[in-house]
């Protein structure tokens, strides 16, 4: 539980970058209701986007893997910063970087 940052090095410039996130409210692993993106360097990041997760009818019984889109103007900063804040156990497997 609580606010968790996870700081990624672009190597040059970035126009998308995707989440990828497990969804299984069954086995309690639930999605942080948004998902934040800053860009820059270390100390000195500036908000790109705020991104809402996708809520499903359906998650009583079954598993999803999604995914929070982030479409950027092209931006050229060594660093990107996701943060999000949750309660909930939170399975992250890869962040996808275009």
């Amino acid at each position: 539980p609580g606010t968790h940052e996870i700081i990624v090095e672009t190597g040059g410039v970035t126009s998308e970058v995707v989440v990828r996130m497990l969804n299984s409210h069954k086995d309690g692993i639930i999605p942080p209701e948004k998902v934040v993106l800053y860009a820059g360097e270390k100390g000195d990041f500036k908000l790109q986007q705020v991104k809402y997760t996708p809520k499903w009818p359906h998650t009583r019984h079954d598993a999803f893997v999604d995914i929070v889109l982030f479409e950027l103007d092209d931006i050229e900063a060594p660093f990107v910063k996701i943060v999000f804040t949750t309660d909930k156990k939170v399975y992250l497997d890869r962040i996808i970087m275009m």
